[in-house]
């Protein structure tokens, strides 16, 4: 990153108010950590009705390894679904029917959604833009790296970051790249995963080397930075420290969390941390209430208290079994495993009330949340929309 990434400067105003704030880079890691595989914990026994399965529509082949994020882009009545072999579909929400469905190259991330038009990334290094009403295309960009990350698109604009630390900012309805810069990367890390979140004038993401950093958006030039684990003793110079699941925000403040274990609350008008918790979040965050709610590196579920992180709960029946990132409905909170199962707590004390199986080969994204129920994506091309 450039030396300007250390220099504040203050917001006008917090996230609910705010006429301008600053573009936020996040990086994903250039190289994979080596960390040993551990077992899934063994599957807690759940006896509670399941929901019902509504549909379940092919959109894709069955992957043959599993590797970027493929997030549903929603948008009226429609979901648009991505999959590693480059299928992209239109799905009817209630229904499951498909409006269209496209055949592309190999794909490696995706779905954005703005303005009627769709963003996906190949696995040979381009963003492609494509017509919301029939999946042609309409321009595409050469990257100057891989993505594992959707690109996000608000305000006309898409953003999409790379394994590399490469960020860059397209003109939505040209491709015209308005700018890019690059994230100093750290000599271990995740390859995160970590998307934007686009704000008027701006994005907030986390990086790869533990901070969460405000930037431009006319410029991409930096405005603030935050350090999500303080720790000095040198304990991190060797460990981990990606901000690794998506940023949550709500009308004040901003949530992140990373791998080295810590959670900070952080004040957008100069960056400055609010308070931390000695938790981490490796499969994002999600908000309720009062309540911040997240998943750790090890895929323990838990609950924080919005006003000072103190904890309110945590669920460790779940531990290594490669939660997505949690996702609210009504009074519980729903996450998939890499098994195919699905899992619900309540909200309140992060009871285990829930469980089904949906697949066998795990879910490509976060689940999908809408009045008709909830979706989840496998990785074996499988959609399937369960009864709210």
């Amino acid at each position: 990153m450039s030396d300007a990434i250390g220099q504040v400067a203050p917001l006008r105003g917090k996230l609910g108010r705010i006429v301008s704030i600053s573009v936020v880079l996040g990086v994903l890691g250039a190289a994979c950590s080596s960390q040993p595989i551990r077992p899934p914990s063994p599957l807690p026994v759940v006896t509670a009705p399941v929901s019902s399965v509504a549909y379940q529509q092919r959109i894709g082949e069955k992957a043959e390894a599993y590797s970027g994020r493929f997030d549903a882009a929603e948008h009226q009545d429609l979901l648009y679904v991505a999959h590693p072999d480059g299928t992209l579909s239109a799905v009817e929400r209630f229904s499951g029917a498909l409006r269209w469905q496209r055949l592309l190259e190999p794909l490696s991330a995706g779905v954005a959604y703005d303005a009627d038009l769709l963003w996906v990334v190949s696995r040979a290094g381009e963003l492609l833009a494509l017509r919301a009403d029939d999946g042609e295309l309409a321009w595409k960009q050469a990257l100057p790296s891989a993505v594992n990350t959707p690109p996000t698109a608000r305000f006309g604009t898409v953003m999409v970051y790379g394994v590399d630390g490469s960020v860059a900012l397209y003109e939505a309805d040209s491709g015209k790249r308005r700018w890019a810069t690059q994230a100093e990367q750290p000599t271990l890390t995740e390859n995160a995963t970590s998307r934007p979140v686009l704000v008027p004038g701006g994005a907030i993401l986390g990086l790869a080397n533990g901070r969460v950093a405000a930037l431009r958006s006319d410029t991409g030039a930096p405005l603030w930075e935050a350090e999500v684990d303080e720790r000095s003793d040198g304990s991190l110079s060797q460990s981990l420290r990606d901000v690794d699941g998506d940023i949550a925000l709500d009308d004040d403040y901003v949530y992140a969390g990373s791998v080295s274990g810590r959670t900070i609350s952080i004040d957008p008008a100069n960056g400055q941390a609010r308070w931390r918790s000695q938790l981490g979040v490796r499969g994002g965050m999600a908000i309720f209430d009062e309540a911040l709610v997240g998943v750790d590196g090890d895929d323990h579920v838990f609950a924080l208290r919005r006003a000072d992180g103190s904890l309110l709960w945590r669920q460790d029946a779940l531990r290594f079994r490669k939660l997505t990132k949690p996702v609210i409905l009504g009074e519980l909170l729903v996450v998939g495993d890499a098994e195919g199962y699905v899992h619900r707590l309540s909200l309140t004390d992060g009871r285990l009330v829930g469980q089904q199986r949906l697949s066998k080969a795990g879910f490509a994204g976060a689940p999908v949340v809408t009045p008709d129920g909830i979706y989840f994506q496998s990785w074996d091309g499988v959609l399937t929309r369960l009864e709210p």
